[in-house]
């Protein structure tokens, strides 16, 4: 298994599905698919999205658990790649490389001992709020006034920044995507 960590719009899923292209035998899990869904949380006044809380952990550690065994999964799908492929439940199946990306992968300590190969897209804070805000002016979300500034780059502090101690390939994510994929396949095949 290949985890790919990084801040919000640090590439994460750019880079994997690129990777996709030159790898054969390969499937995808986002993170995000097991964000517990808006329909959960109704009624609920979420101010932060940025919240580990807000994910299916325990789904998530199961399917993780599941494919090291080498065995077939299916869950519910809830990430912006999962509904751009019409998937409402992705399967994935035991393959030569399972990449998993995500914002929070290797969060919790449980995660880290599945991967094999630990990728981390090192971003900076004014990277991160012009990629957002590039994000928000092509349609991908709406946020209140200042929750970059006041949630997202907090939670950044929090909750990201310390997973890159246990990556063992760090890339900037300013790098040209073909030079990203040529590192990490390097590094992959190795």
């Amino acid at each position: 298994m290949i985890g790919i960590c990084g801040g919000s719009c640090s590439g994460k899923s750019t880079l994997a599905g690129e990777l996709k292209k030159s790898l054969e035998e390969i499937d995808i899990i986002h993170l995000d698919d097991f964000f517990v869904g808006k329909e959960n949380l109704k009624g609920e006044n979420v101010t932060s999205w940025e919240e580990p809380s807000l994910y299916r952990l325990d789904e998530f550690k199961e399917v993780i658990k599941t494919l090291s065994l080498g065995k077939e999964v299916t869950f519910k799908a809830n990430s912006r790649e999962s509904r751009k492929e019409g998937l409402e439940y992705r399967t994935v199946r035991p393959s030569k490389y399972i990449i998993i990306e995500g914002f929070l992968i290797y969060h919790w300590d449980v995660f880290v001992k599945y991967f094999d190969k630990k990728i981390y897209l090192d971003i900076t804070i004014e990277e991160i709020i012009k990629r957002r805000m590039q994000r928000i002016a092509q349609g991908g979300g709406q946020y209140p006034e200042n929750y970059l500034t006041k949630i997202l780059i907090p939670a950044h502090q929090k909750y990201i920044l310390p997973q890159k101690k246990f990556a063992e390939l760090i890339l900037d994510a300013t790098k040209p995507i073909t030079e990203l994929v040529d590192l990490s396949l390097n590094y992959i095949r190795r």
